[in-house]
């Protein structure tokens, strides 16, 4: 059998074919560059491959042998023959069907920013006249893919409807970013997501299986989530002795655990997942399914919302949600800013009434109240990274985040509308927005944070502790207090403090603190020579944010006490 044989029989076996058609290939050269060129086009499915294959999206797909099929299939693209044998195109793009959403999907977002320099061109200088302009861009809706349950224990409600099913690895720094994004996404849909886990370590990751085997390890504990949680704050630190650090905070540093990260043993398991993933032609992670709609890389809030709220759209009568969507309010009001702080009772936003441009600042559990106002105040229920949730007239609404630097009404606007949703922005955000909206691309406006100016950094990931665990460590505060000493700066007249000799100390090692980190605030308070909240901050809150200074880098931990 010669070499283009080979290739056409293996191709054809990959497509589908019985294992009976052994064809033969016409020797013309075109036929040999249609069978070469395809098979580079397709990659090597594993077996798994079979088990998470997407429902054909066509019935002339289906092995149905009747006269009503037979005619379908003589509807389908042909885009080669092999010895008379055809080709069909919708087979071969199911194999490649997550590559083709990609381009489909770079292709929205090129046509998005065109929109977007069309009008900074045309209208950005016209004061006078600001636009009002609506768009039909919708971005592309993914494949369908039925995945296997993952052996990591789920992390919701079993009964939820969404299942939001990531590929990830722990020395990921884009997996590490998108960890606040999925909690957030869980709060705004409350009771109606679960998260399952799959190891996805890329080959370059040296050691992210170690860390995945840890975590799996902690599963067995029924902690791998608080487990995995840690793992993404202390990215840099992947090691045994971390891996007990944190097992010892959880309380789950057992004799078990300990021979269970020494012999590696989960391998098996996380190289399944790895097969998985390669079965479905994954690259770079994070690659998140909702509800087995593909999404890829780390995408923003908005993002995850649109493909969660379309997936519940989608649900069958039996599957509904069991909470009710949380609708936009209808109120002539603008979120201009959040402000959001560690302590909740704390954050604020800037509203604006959209009909007399008054702006005021509102928090928590506070009415929104204006000096003309012709509707019943609603209250502020909660305060997120990119809305606010109120409680109007009994019933749940919220107000998104937008037209951030819309600070004069002579600002040309632009009014993007994506099904029931639209949004609002200022001409003189579009440049940034074109240049940024890989993350956001239908809302166009980038979300920035009311107080960007303070250098407040966002939430990175979110740190378990064990409040037994700390309460012993704290027992020792006066020995753990000789580690601070004065820097070289000042803040409030006083001397900021820095860490040093404390490589072998057990309690600044698990906080993931360093030798000669400048600590600048605890939960929103200086610290310096005149007061340091670190120590009552920890025994008294649930949740605690530690600002420093590394290296002449912002850096940040955020920690939840359990």
């Amino acid at each position: 059998m010669t070499p283009i044989q080979r290739h056409a029989l293996a191709l054809r076996q990959r497509l589908g074919s019985a294992p009976r058609l052994l064809l033969t290939v016409m020797t013309s050269t075109s036929l040999a560059l249609t069978a070469t060129t395809l098979l580079t086009a397709c990659q090597e499915q594993s077996p798994q491959a079979t088990e998470v294959e997407a429902q054909p999206p066509h019935p002339e797909n289906t092995s149905s042998s009747t006269d009503s099929d037979r005619t379908l299939a003589q509807q389908k693209t042909v885009i080669a023959e092999i010895n008379g044998f055809p080709i069909d195109q919708d087979e071969l793009d199911q194999k490649i069907r997550f590559q083709l959403h990609d381009l489909e999907w770079q292709a929205y977002q090129l046509r998005l920013n065109a929109l977007q320099h069309l009008v900074k061109q045309e209208y950005a200088g016209d004061q006078q006249t600001p636009p009002q302009v609506t768009h039909q861009l919708t971005p592309p809706i993914p494949p369908l893919t039925q995945l296997p349950k993952s052996a990591v224990a789920t992390n919701g409600e079993n009964s939820a409807p969404i299942t939001i099913s990531v590929f990830c690895s722990f020395q990921s720094p884009h997996c590490k970013r998108m960890q606040p994004v999925y909690q957030q996404l869980e709060k705004q849909h409350p009771g109606q997501l679960k998260f399952e886990h799959f190891d996805y370590p890329l080959s370059f990751h040296r050691y992210a299986r170690p860390a995945a085997n840890a975590a799996r390890c902690a599963n067995q504990q029924g902690k791998f989530w608080e487990f995995s949680a840690a793992l993404y704050s202390y990215q840099d630190d992947l090691n045994d002795a971390r891996y007990r650090s944190i097992a010892q905070q959880l309380n789950i540093d057992t004799p078990e655990f300990q021979h269970c990260i020494s012999t590696l043993q989960h391998r098996e398991a996380i190289e399944q997942d790895i097969a998985l993933g390669e079965s479905l032609s994954l690259s770079n992670v994070p690659i998140t399914f909702v509800n087995g709609f593909y999404v890829k890389g780390p995408v923003s809030l908005a993002t995850l919302n649109f493909y969660t709220d379309y997936a519940l759209t989608h649900l069958t009568e039996d599957k509904a949600p069991p909470t009710q969507t949380i609708a936009k309010t209808t109120l002539p009001l603008r979120l201009m800013a959040v402000n959001l702080a560690s302590n909740s009772a704390q954050s604020s936003v800037v509203i604006e009434h959209i009909a007399t441009k008054e702006q005021l600042l509102f928090q928590t559990n506070q009415a929104i109240e204006f000096a003309q106002q012709t509707f019943e105040a609603p209250l502020i229920s909660a305060i997120e990274a990119q809305r606010i949730l109120l409680n109007y007239r009994g019933r749940q609404e919220y107000l998104a985040l937008t037209n951030i630097h819309a600070k004069s009404s002579n600002d040309a606007q632009l009014t993007a509308s994506f099904g029931s949703a639209s949004t609002s922005i200022s001409a003189n955000d579009l440049e940034g927005s074109a240049k940024n909206n890989t993350e956001d691309p239908w809302t166009l406006h980038p979300n920035r944070r009311f107080n960007e100016g303070n250098r407040e950094l966002p939430v990175s990931t979110i740190t378990p502790l064990s409040r037994d665990w700390l309460d012993q460590q704290l027992m020792n505060q006066s020995e753990l207090e000789k580690h601070f000493e004065p820097a070289g700066h000042q803040v409030e007249g006083h001397a900021l403090l820095k860490l040093h000799e404390i490589s072998q100390q057990e309690f600044y090692q698990t906080l993931g603190l360093k030798e000669g980190d400048v600590v600048l605030r605890v939960n929103d308070q200086w610290v310096h020579d005149g007061q340091n909240s670190l120590w009552d901050t920890l025994s008294q809150q649930a949740e605690v944010s530690i600002q420093l200074m590394r290296k002449g880098l912002p850096v940040r931990y955020d920690f939840s006490i359990q």
